[in-house]
């Protein structure tokens, strides 16, 4: 079980994005300790609208207007600059949903990697499994059958190498059911990791040169 007063900062970065309420209020609402929740969020604007969340004092925001597209890696790290210091990072995209008990589910799971694995840090990510809305406006869970195949890297421990683990797309994939795998694999669009990533690894992705190439 998770420990008392764990927070979670939940970093979003939106472009134009219609479902970003949706996204908050649902995450609160399906959250077991919606109180330990805090949400930095960048809005990128250039339709004039401009979300606001005056009701919820947990959610942090910086909106901008500018007419062209700024990209979804800025947005995202603008909105680390909302963090203070929380318990655990969770970085998603601005049209998601939510299933009950989430946080305690997120929890649960990286204490159990740490112990059956011996990890200090680990980080979990995934392509979570799309969503739509029908022609009533409900919404599915959804994600179309498709030929493509992708998926992480797998790490062989006894062999020390690695290997692509193929993912066919299906109509509905139930994700609390799936192994954990490590892998190589960074699904920037969902993770969840200590705090200390704000710190210790972000900083490494973002201003970390390519390795030069020999000529």
């Amino acid at each position: 079980m998770s420990q008392n007063n764990e927070t979670i900062f939940i970093a979003i970065g939106a472009y134009n994005e219609s479902f970003l309420e949706q996204t908050v209020r649902n995450c609160i609402e399906m959250a077991k300790y919606p109180e330990r929740l805090t949400f930095g969020i960048w809005s990128h604007n250039n339709d004039g609208v401009l979300p606001s969340f005056p009701d919820l004092d947990n959610v942090k925001i910086i909106t901008a207007q500018y007419p062209t597209l700024l990209g979804v890696c800025p947005s995202r790290m603008a909105a680390l600059f909302l963090y203070n210091n929380e318990d655990y990072y969770l970085q998603i995209d601005a049209h998601m949903l939510f299933q009950k008990d989430w946080d305690e589910v997120l929890l649960d799971s990286y204490n159990n990697i740490k112990t059956k694995e011996n990890i200090d840090f680990p980080l979990i990510t995934t392509y979570v499994p799309w969503w739509s809305n029908d022609e009533n406006n409900n919404i599915m869970h959804y994600s179309p059958v498709s030929d493509v195949k992708s998926g992480p890297m797998e790490y062989d421990k006894n062999g020390h190498t690695w290997a692509p683990v193929p993912v066919q797309t299906t109509t509905y994939v139930d994700w609390s059911q799936r192994d954990y795998v490590e892998h190589y694999g960074l699904s920037a669009h969902f993770i969840f990791t200590s705090g200390k990533f704000v710190y210790e690894i972000l900083p490494c992705l973002l201003y970390t040169s390519p390795s030069p190439r020999d000529s």
